[in-house]
C-alpha cells in the first residue's frame, strides 16, 4: 500500500467513514452475507434485497463493500442516501433519478455522476461508426448515424442529452450534467433546454423537429405517474450494457428515512409503490439493495409484498472482530505516518482500547470504535515524536 493511500484511509477513518477503494480491506466478520452479496453480483442477480441492521452496525460498510466489488465485476453503480429534507424523496421519481445520476460510477474512474459514463458510452459509439457499422444498436440509437431522432431509446430526454453530449460541447455537457441531477429545476424552462441542448447544436445533428415537438413533457420525469422516468432508468440499464458494461446496481443508504421524513401517507404509499416496481423488475431489470433498521417493516401496514423481498440481517460486529479491524487499521497507521506502531502500540494496549469502546451502549459502537481506535493511534504517534 502507498503512503499516500494509507494516509487517505486513515483521513477517513478518524470520521468512522469506511475508506472508499479499501472496503474490502476492512470488512471482518459477516462472511456469510458478504459471500452471499458477491455471487449474487457474480450471477446478475436482479430484484430487491434488504440489508437489515441498526443503527451504525455496518449497513452503509456493506453497501459500499457491494458497490466495490461490482465495479470490479464491470457493473455501474449507484450509491443514493435517502433525505427527504435534501429533496431525495423516494415517492418522487424524478429526485431519484436524479440522485442516481449523481451517484453514478463506472469501472475504471474515481468520478462520479454523468461524465465517466456518458463518455465511455460515445467512445463506443465513435468506435462502431468508424468500423462502419450499419447494423446494431449505436446505428439505431442514432438514426443511422444522423441524431434526428431514435426508435431505441425510450427516454426523449436521455436521448437529448445524450446527443447533447456526444457533440462535445463543453457549455452543453455541463447543462446535461445539471439537468440530470436535479431535473425538476428545468421543468419551467423549456425553452432554455431546446435553445442550448437542441438548437444551438443543429449544426451537429440537423434535428427539423420543431420546439413543440418536445412540449409540453418532452423534458419532464414527473408527469403521466413517473412513467419518462422509469423510461429513464431502463435506457439507462440498456446504454450500461452496449457500452459493454454487465449492467447498473442502485444502493440505497438510509432507507428508514421514507418513513420519518415523508408525513403525508399518500406520499409514503407512492414510495412503496416503487419499491415493489423496482422489485417487480418491469420498470427496472436490474439489482438494488435497500438498507433498513430492524423497526422499518413493523411501522408499516398493509404492502405484504414489499416485506417479501429477500432480506440480509446483520448482526453487530462481536469484540473479537472488532480487534480484528483495530490490528489492521493500525497497521494502515503506520505506512500512513511512517512509524513503528505495532512497537508503540501493542496488541495489549489495542484490545483495550477496543474492549472500553465496545463496552458503550450505543447503536452504532462498530464507527465508534475505529474512531477511538484511530485517536489512540494518532496519539502514541505524537508522543513519539
Amino acid at each position: 500500500m502507498e503512503r499516500h493511500e494509507a494516509y487517505r484511509i486513515i483521513d477517513s477513518l478518524r470520521l468512522g467513514i469506511p475508506p472508499d477503494g479499501a472496503i474490502h480491506q476492512f470488512t471482518v466478520g459477516r462472511k456469510e452475507e458478504v459471500e452471499d452479496l458477491r455471487r449474487r453480483v457474480q450471477t446478475g442477480d436482479t430484484g430487491v434485497l434488504y440489508l437489515k441492521a441498526n443503527y451504525g452496525s455496518g449497513k452503509t460498510h456493506l453497501l459500499r463493500l457491494v458497490r466495490e466489488y461490482a465495479l470490479g465485476h464491470g457493473y455501474a453503480v449507484s450509491l443514493v442516501s435517502l433525505d427527504a429534507a435534501a429533496s431525495v424523496r423516494f415517492n418522487r421519481m424524478d429526485q431519484i433519478v436524479g440522485a442516481i445520476m449523481r451517484g453514478l460510477m463506472v469501472p475504471g474512474s474515481c468520478d462520479t455522476g454523468v461524465r465517466p459514463l456518458f463518455d465511455l458510452i460515445c467512445r463506443e459509439i465513435q468506435n462502431s461508426r468508424a468500423r462502419g457499422d450499419t447494423d446494431g444498436y449505436w446505428y439505431r440509437l442514432s438514426n443511422r448515424w444522423k441524431w434526428t431522432e431514435s426508435d431505441a431509446c425510450e427516454s426523449m430526454l436521455m436521448f437529448v442529452a445524450l446527443r447533447a453530449w456526444a457533440t462535445q460541447v463543453p457549455a452543453a455537457q455541463r447543462l446535461v450534467e445539471d439537468v440530470l441531477f436535479q431535473p425538476w429545476s428545468y421543468y419551467s424552462q423549456r425553452k432554455r433546454l431546446y435553445k442550448e441542448l437542441i438548437g444551438d447544436l443543429w449544426r451537429h445533428f440537423k434535428d427539423a423537429h420543431h420546439e413543440w415537438y418536445y412540449y409540453p413533457d418532452g423534458f419532464k420525469l414527473n408527469v403521466g405517474n413517473y412513467d419518462p422516468a422509469w423510461k429513464f432508468l431502463r435506457d439507462l440499464r440498456v446504454l450500461a450494457a452496449e457500452a459493454g458494461l454487465k449492467g447498473v446496481i442502485i444502493l440505497f443508504d438510509e432507507f428508514e428515512n421514507m418513513l420519518t421524513g415523508l408525513k403525508r401517507w399518500d406520499y409514503k404509499d407512492d414510495a412503496f409503490w416503487n419499491v415493489l416496481k423496482f422489485g417487480r423488475q418491469k420498470e427496472f431489470p436490474g439489482l438494488c439493495a435497500f438498507a433498513i433498521t430492524p423497526g422499518f417493516f413493523q411501522s408499516i401496514a398493509g404492502f405484504e409484498e414489499v416485506k417479501k423481498f429477500p432480506m440480509f440481517e446483520m448482526q453487530p460486529l462481536e469484540t473479537s472482530q472488532l480487534q480484528e479491524l483495530a490490528l489492521r487499521i493500525r497497521d494502515t497507521h503506520a505506512v500512513a505516518l511512517g512509524w513503528d506502531a505495532r512497537e508503540r502500540v501493542r496488541d495489549t494496549a489495542l484490545r483495550a482500547v477496543v474492549q472500553r469502546a465496545a463496552a458503550i451502549p450505543v447503536q452504532d459502537r462498530t464507527r465508534q470504535a475505529i474512531k477511538q481506535v484511530v485517536s489512540a493511534l494518532d496519539s502514541a504517534f505524537d508522543e513519539a515524536l
